[in-house]
């Protein structure tokens, strides 16, 4: 009986110890597998921040953080445009030869998710066109910024020497594509006359 209760004993220990290893082996799996997720949901997390924060900076949607955010791109002018889209997306095209269109722009920050439900994500391989221009721009911000910059400076010097002549100051992000285009011209070659009276007059 003693021999029994001996080897009853045992074998509810061997049990018990093989039960104890196999539930610490699978709370170590699971541990590591939660780590795991854990790990790649931060990824996740933070390649959405950076590809928020690269597209509405290589845009000049917001120039100063909090950016890292899904920003809607909603105030066109009476025009439908909107000023910085126009602006980078011609210096864009003069540097490579690629024309990304201001509409595709527009509708690229539309909406803020796909139709699948997913986050729209410059580089999630549905926007070729912008994924092509943010990687083009990222390395180039102090230019294009620049570039924009240099636009409303020549905007002001032509209003304040014309002004007399009858040209009416307009707020430079309202301005029409024709003004834009003219000034763009003049930015490119500097002994280029721009007429933005003529255009005012227009209707532009």
């Amino acid at each position: 009986m003693k021999i029994r209760i001996k080897t009853l004993l045992i074998v509810l220990g061997t049990i018990l110890v093989i039960g104890i290893s196999v539930f610490g082996a699978v709370r170590i799996i699971e541990c590591k597998e939660a780590k795991r997720l854990a790990e790649q949901e931060e990824e996740e997390y933070m390649r959405m921040l950076i590809a928020y924060m690269d597209v509405n900076r290589v845009f000049l949607i917001s120039s100063e953080p909090p950016y890292s955010a899904y920003l809607k791109a909603t105030l066109t002018n009476k025009y439908d445009i909107i000023v910085p889209f126009y602006l980078v997306s011609k210096m864009y095209e003069s540097q490579t030869g690629i024309i990304l269109p201001h509409d595709t722009i527009i509708d690229y920050f539309s909406e803020e998710f796909e139709p699948d439900g997913s986050l729209r994500l410059y580089d999630n391989g549905l926007h070729p066109e912008i994924e092509a221009y943010v990687e083009w721009a990222k390395d180039r911000m102090s230019e294009i910024r620049e570039y924009v910059n240099e636009i409303q400076y020549m905007y002001s010097i032509y209003f304040q020497d014309n002004r007399d002549k009858g040209f009416i100051y307009q707020y430079f992000y309202s301005l029409s594509p024709q003004m834009l285009d003219e000034l763009i011209k003049k930015e490119a070659d500097p002994d280029y006359e721009m007429d933005l009276l003529s255009l005012q007059q227009q209707g532009y």
